[in-house]
């Protein structure tokens, strides 16, 4: 025998294990074939997490840009709200004057007549219904006429603002639609999400770490507790991560 042969000592044929070391043996591999595909599963997990995170980040951002824009819209339709309002106040002025001064020719009528200025009171007759003509026309081309309060006499007193404000509002039938605030709280919402899948890609790492450690390990008896805390790690953060708030 050959002086290397005396220093490593007798090799021992691999028939020669007993039959529990052969079985640890065969246990021992299999579990490190298990570990490579755990990896493999873990690693497959957080790029579906990864991925979901930047699906759920792009819909925030158009929803932020939707937000942004059903602002945009907002915001015109009350600035031609406002335009209108103001337009509709004026009309309403006009409506209400007429009223008013057919009202007092009307009465100026009455008086000429009594008096037997008869070419007079049909003058100021024939000027009262003018005007009352004219205020009829202007009611029938503005929207103020559903909202106008009245005095005892059943003539124009004021301009219910607030009512007709809502209407105008209302009829931008796009702009009444939208709901900047909603679409905003939504895009918080899906950032959150993204925030919170990311967050839990860690514990997967770790997980992947772990059994890493597991695989590489040289104590055979250490091998299974690690993957069995690797596996608990990945359950546990997939299923929060999933179905969490």
């Amino acid at each position: 025998m050959s002086e290397q042969s005396e220093r490593e000592g007798p090799v021992v044929p691999s028939w020669d294990l007993s039959p529990q070391k052969e079985r640890a043996r065969k246990r021992d591999g299999f579990l490190k074939l298990v570990i490579a595909v755990l990896i493999g599963l873990v690693s497959v997990s957080g790029a579906v997490l990864t991925w979901q995170s930047n699906q759920l980040s792009e819909n925030a951002t158009d929803s932020d840009r939707q937000a942004i824009a059903e602002t945009v819209l907002q915001a015109q339709n009350d600035a031609d709200v406002e335009i209108r309002l103001r337009s509709e106040q004026q009309a309403f002025a006009q409506y209400k004057e007429d009223l008013r001064s057919s009202d007092l020719l009307a009465q100026q009528s009455g008086a000429l007549r009594t008096a037997g200025l008869v070419s007079e009171a049909d003058a100021a007759r024939d000027q009262s219904d003018e005007l009352k003509e004219l205020a009829g026309q202007l009611a029938g081309l503005s929207l103020h006429a559903r909202f106008v309060n009245v005095d005892g006499k059943g003539l124009p007193d004021s301009l219910d603002i607030e009512g007709l404000r809502e209407t105008l509002r209302a009829n931008n039938n796009q702009a009444a639609k939208v709901n900047p605030e909603g679409t905003a709280a939504h895009a918080i919402d899906l950032r959150n999400q993204s925030q919170r899948l990311d967050g839990w890609t860690i514990p997967l790492v770790a997980s992947v770490l772990i059994l890493t450690i597991a695989q590489i390990t040289k104590q055979a008896r250490l091998r299974p507790a690690l993957t069995a805390l690797a596996v608990a790690v990945y359950l546990v953060s997939t299923v929060v991560a999933l179905v969490g708030e």
